[in-house]
């Protein structure tokens, strides 16, 4: 089976099953009252749609760009276009068919999407039944204190008065062990929530940057958009960056900004376009030890010779284009 007829088959996999996730939310029942148990229905979850999104741009992404590259493309010998009549109309429909696609599942990763109301949904679900359980769990607590009440004062009414009184003192030792696994159980059950909510604010923040990078364009026309943007101080600092890196590559520290760097939030980061123009330009978002970089990352100069000279190419063009707009 040929390469392309992979792509459409899995592309039309993809859409189906984001036509049919949508469908699911659509007839999913309103939430029920904390008091109330929701029924068991098969509903959409936030791992089905991740899932579409990571297959559409690992396995299509980039095969895109191949078919829109060949549709323009001509043999060296006879000059003839490289797909034939029913080839370029059946590529031209699949990448229609593919950027129709790519703006629904746009739509439900937006900030008010069908992902964000799944997420606010299942989120309610998981208080509900926390908050259920809590309840259920309280009421049996109170229960079976109440049977244990009524159970010690008809057997205290047959002691002798020194039973009676070794009988408290041992009902008030394990009095204070049960308060004191209680307490144990309740510090226990507040970490886990709060790594829970720890656990959710890192995934929401990881979200926002990954759609923040998804919205800059990559590459030397949106390196100079992002440069036209900041004010001739911000394009300065970043001409003197690309000088020193230029001139000394393999310093890594040099190819390392911390977001947090006064200086560089002074001169560059704080204008709009100042880290997007890093961004545009090839600089990856990392986190060591909790504190974030834009990292330039050096391909190996050993193992892939290729890689590593487009890279230089890129700093040497980028520092160009300082050059030209500062200097027009």
């Amino acid at each position: 089976m040929s390469e392309f007829k992979k792509s459409t088959i899995l592309l039309e996999k993809l859409s189906l099953e984001l036509e049919e996730l949508h469908e699911a939310f659509g007839n999913l029942p309103p939430l029920p009252p904390p008091s109330e148990t929701l029924s068991v229905t098969t509903s959409p979850k936030l791992t089905d749609f991740e899932s579409i999104r990571t297959q559409a741009e690992e396995l299509l992404g980039s095969k895109i760009e191949r078919y829109r590259q060949r549709l323009t493309e001509k043999d060296p010998v006879t000059g003839n276009h490289r797909y034939g009549d029913k080839m370029k109309k059946s590529v031209t429909e699949f990448i229609a068919s593919y950027e129709k696609f790519s703006e629904d599942l746009a739509n439900v990763f937006a900030p008010e999407g069908v992902y964000e109301s799944l997420r606010q949904r299942e989120a309610t679900e998981a208080e509900n039944m926390v908050r259920a359980e809590e309840e259920r769990r309280k009421a049996k607590e109170e229960e079976e204190r109440l049977a244990k009440i009524r159970a010690e004062e008809e057997r205290l009414a047959s002691l002798t008065e020194q039973q009676r009184q070794e009988e408290n003192e041992a009902k008030e030792r394990e009095e204070l062990r049960i308060k004191a696994e209680i307490a144990r159980k309740e510090r226990q059950e507040r970490e886990a929530r709060e790594r829970e909510e720890q656990e959710r604010k890192e995934r929401e923040e990881h979200e926002a940057e990954r759609a923040w990078i998804n919205s800059i364009e990559v590459g030397p026309a949106g390196f100079k958009f992002q440069l036209e943007r900041l004010p001739l101080s911000a394009r300065k600092c970043l001409l003197q960056l690309y000088t020193q890196i230029n001139s000394r590559p393999e310093d890594e520290l040099t190819r390392k900004v911390k977001l947090d760097n006064e200086r560089f939030h002074e001169d560059c980061g704080q204008y709009e376009g100042g880290q997007e123009a890093l961004i545009a330009a090839g600089w990856k978002l990392q986190t060591l030890e909790n504190i974030k970089y834009l990292t330039l990352v050096e391909p190996n100069l050993e193992t892939n010779l290729d890689a590593w000279s487009d890279w230089y190419d890129a700093i040497k063009t980028n520092l160009v284009t300082l050059k030209e707009i500062l200097e027009p």
